[in-house]
Formats: structure tokens, C-alpha cells, sequence
């Protein structure tokens, strides 16, 4: 019986081996024969394409109707796999592959190659000038100058200093050579150009000059700086004023025609007793040069001195080194006539307007810039138009012309300063508006007080009469 058993189990087993077997077999014939059906298709599919009948394909005498929806999942997957990876695609890949590669190589070379300092040698410095302009300005294009090493030889020294590359230098160029030029004659006036940007020049190491050019003047301890137009007639203009920035007043009529010729004039009283000068007479002229700087008030300000005792008596001028300024005669005449006609019936026999005029008796300590603050502070008080001077890489955005704005209202003339000679007619008719503006202005204040006046006198009047009834 355990030999039947025993050899019933082996034919088992065979059995389930064989029936495995079979089906192992079956489904690979199965798949075999799914793969060649499926070439054959694609073969045929490809040999009909064109034609109306590409769908239908006859294998047999029965028709079978197959679409790629009747593959198996994992055929399609294949199928699509092997239609991606073809070697036009691989191809076209490792091409883009490439190239993306290269260009971020170069990209890096290109950062790397400007991302380093580039370092250029300077140029060695060059004649800003023409060489035959040397026998009357002296061109120190290397930089190499101080003015204290100069200005011990010449009464003035002129001095340009000018960057090579500055536009405003080239314009300025051809009026300074102009100027030295006319004024090579005068062996007391030396013209000097200095090249400040250099980097090896000692202008550049000693001074710290922020906007080109900048032309200077030096005599002996005094500078000024020129801040006028870039011209020839300016420029020369401003050379002679401060060769001789003070002005000689022999008698009352040269006094008055000084008051008609300048807006602001400063009369000292300085008699020249002993050789020596008279107190205070080094620091009045030293202040006479540095208000010497070629703008409108300054051009427009005078600094004369008289040495008789007379006229400086007359003009109210008592002590040795005394001071007087005057505003200019035809603001005070115009002004005083239009407020004495308006004004003559309410105040007969008054003088509405007195000449603006300042009188400063100063000790041994007086000092040049003290004069010159003195006399701005005044001028500025005293002048009835303001000017104003636009920047000229600003223009208008000055903090000059906003303060203006932000102040009050503001009536403004924009004009030339072309003409060096005065009177110009613009000016002269905006002035006048302004004379008429100033009287109308006293005309109200006069007004307003007239009237408070009448009411203090009504109201005492009144009081007067409230006592004299209640001592009846």
C-alpha cells in the first residue's frame, strides 16, 4: 500500500509538471506569435500607406480589424520607449547636450576675462596750450606748481587751473589766452595755466578742486576766486578791477558820479599822514580785491577811499578808518520823488525814504573778510532786485533759487548777462516796476499808520469830552 501511494504522489507531481509545462509553452508560442502578427502588421501597414484600405488588413480569407488600442499595456510601453530612443533623438540629444556645455564654458571665460581690473597705464600729460601763447602764459601741463613759489615775483598772479578732459576748460581756453595776450605788456601781471588732474602733479596732491576750471588771483596773502562769464570782455574786465580794486574820490562831484555809475559804493576815509599807510587801509584793500569776483553785485559793488577831511567830513565820515555805504542814487532819488508826491498831502515837509546808507567805525583787529561780510550784509539789505546765478550743470535746481520760491512770491527777469556795459533795458524797465512796487508798498504802510493814528486821536479826543462833561 505505500507502494501504491508513494508512486500515485510521483504521478502526480509528473501530471502538474507536464500541464505547467504545456502552459509555459502555449503562452510563449502565444506571445511568439502576438510579436510576429504585430511585425507583420507594421510591415504591411507601412507597404499600404496611401492607400484607402491601410486600415483593413487581409491575413486570412476572414478579416481582422487591429488597432494599436488592442496591444497589450506592456507592449505600448515598449513600443513607446523604442520609438523615443531612436538615433535621431539620441542625436539631436547629445547635440543639445554639447552645446549647452560650451556655452556655459564660454559664458564662464567671458565673466572671468571682464570681471578682472583692467589697469591702463596713464598718459603722460601734453601742452593744453599752443606753443606760441608761451611768451606771455606759462602752461605747466605737468602739474608740477604752487602758487607761493610765484606770486613773490608778480604784484598779480593769474592762475587757470583746467583738467585736459573737462568741457568747460576747452571753452574757457581760447578767453584766458586772449586776455594774457592783451595784457602781456604789463610786466606786474603774470598768466599761468596749471594742469590739477594729473596724478603725479603736485596741483592734484596739494589742492582739492571739484568742478574745472577754476581760475584764480593771487596777491601776496589775498585771493579771489573768478565766478563771472566765460568770455574775453568779462574775463578782462575782471583782470583790470582787480589790479586796481579801489577807486581815488578827490572831490563831492566824483562822489556822486560814483553813486550813478555802481548799485553799491563803500567810501573809506584813510589821509595818508605818514609814509606809512593809515590803519585799517591793507585790510580795506584787501577786501576791495576779494569782492573782486566778476558776478553782477560784485561787479556792480565799488570800494573808493578819500583822504581829505573835508569831504569826509561832509559825507559824515569823523575818524581815520571810518566806512560809509550808499545804495545806488537813482533807487534813492526816483523812490524819495514818487513818496514825497504821494505823500506830500499827509505829511507836508517830511522826508518819506532816507538814502540807505551805513557807517561802520571798526578797531585796530579789523580783518579783510570782516569788511567783505560787512559789505554783502548790507548790499543784500539794501538792493531792491536780487540776482541770482543758475549752476550751470543745475540750471534751476539751485538751493539759492528755492529758498527764493519757498520765501514769498517772487517776480522774476530772465535775462543775458551778455553786456558787459550797464544800463540795459530789460533791467532798467524790470527796475522801475520795482521802484513803483516799493512806493505803493510805503504808500499802504504810510496809510495804515495815519489811520491807527486818526483812531488814537478820535478815541482821545472822546475821553477828553467823557471828562469834560462829567466835570460840568
Amino acid at each position: 500500500m505505500g507502494d501504491l501511494s508513494t508512486s500515485t504522489q510521483q504521478e502526480a507531481e509528473h501530471q502538474s509538471l507536464d500541464e505547467f509545462a504545456n502552459t509555459l509553452a502555449a503562452e510563449s508560442i502565444e506571445e511568439s506569435v502576438l510579436d510576429a502578427f504585430v511585425a507583420i502588421c507594421e510591415q504591411e501597414a507601412d507597404a499600404d500607406q496611401g492607400s484607402a484600405s491601410h486600415e483593413e488588413l487581409d491575413i486570412t480569407p476572414v478579416k481582422i480589424s487591429f488597432s494599436k488600442k488592442d496591444y497589450p499595456l506592456d507592449v505600448r510601453i515598449v513600443h513607446s520607449i523604442l520609438n523615443a530612443f531612436t538615433l535621431q533623438n539620441m542625436t539631436k540629444c547629445l547635440v543639445f547636450l554639447l552645446g549647452f556645455i560650451l556655452a556655459g564654458t564660454i559664458w564662464d571665460f567671458i565673466v572671468e576675462v571682464y570681471s578682472r581690473p583692467t589697469i591702463l597705464k596713464p598718459r603722460s600729460p601734453h601742452p593744453f596750450f599752443s606753443n606760441h601763447s608761451s611768451a606771455y602764459l606759462d602752461d605747466f601741463y605737468t602739474g608740477n606748481f604752487h602758487p607761493e613759489r610765484f606770486v613773490r615775483h608778480s604784484d598779480l598772479l593769474v592762475v587757470m587751473y583746467y583738467a585736459p578732459w573737462s568741457f568747460h576748460s576747452r571753452t574757457l581756453k581760447h578767453p584766458f589766452e586772449v586776455v594774457a595776450l592783451l595784457l602781456r605788456n604789463h610786466k606786474n601781471v603774470r598768466f599761468v595755466a596749471v594742469n590739477c588732474w594729473t596724478a603725479s602733479g603736485e596741483c592734484r596732491n596739494s589742492f582739492k578742486i571739484y568742478q574745472f576750471p577754476l581760475v584764480v588771483a593771487y596777491s601776496s596773502n589775498v585771493h579771489t576766486v573768478y565766478q563771472g562769464e566765460h568770455s574775453v570782455d568779462h574775463l578782462y574786465r575782471w583782470v583790470v578791477n582787480v589790479r586796481t580794486p579801489l577807486r581815488f574820490i578827490g572831490s563831492m562831484d566824483e562822489l556822486q558820479s560814483m553813486k550813478q555809475e555802481f548799485h553799491t559804493l563803500v567810501v573809506g576815509y584813510f589821509p595818508f599822514k605818514n609814509m606809512g599807510p593809515p590803519v585799517g587801509y591793507r585790510a580795506f584793500a584787501a577786501a576791495g580785491m576779494i569782492l573782486q569776483t566778476g558776478s553782477i553785485e560784485d561787479d556792480s559793488t565799488c570800494l573808493a577811499v578819500v583822504t581829505s577831511a573835508r569831504i569826509a567830513e561832509e559825507i559824515g565820515l569823523r575818524s581815520e578808518g571810518d566806512m560809509l555805504l550808499t545804495s545806488p542814487k537813482e533807487l534813492l532819488i526816483r523812490v524819495g520823488v514818487y513818496a514825497r508826491v504821494i505823500f506830500e498831502g499827509v505829511c507836508p515837509g517830511s522826508r518819506i525814504m532816507n538814502d540807505f546808507e551805513s557807517v561802520w567805525s571798526y578797531g585796530a583787529d579789523v580783518t579783510a573778510q570782516s569788511i567783505v561780510d560787512w559789505v554783502r550784509d548790507n548790499r543784500e539789505v539794501s538792493a531792491p532786485v536780487k540776482w541770482i546765478h543758475f549752476n550751470k550743470n543745475t540750471e534751476l535746481m539751485t538751493e539759492q533759487f528755492a529758498r527764493l520760491l519757498n520765501q514769498s512770491s517772487v517776480l522774476m527777469l530772465v535775462t543775458s548777462i551778455t553786456p558787459v556795459y550797464r544800463n540795459q533795458n530789460d533791467v532798467k524797465l524790470f527796475t522801475e516796476v520795482v521802484f513803483r512796487y516799493l512806493v505803493v508798498k510805503l504808500y499802504k504802510k504810510y496809510l495804515e499808520m495815519v489811520v491807527i493814528f486818526c483812531i488814537y486821536i478820535s478815541l482821545y479826543l472822546a475821553r477828553l469830552r467823557e471828562g469834560a462833561k462829567r466835570a460840568n
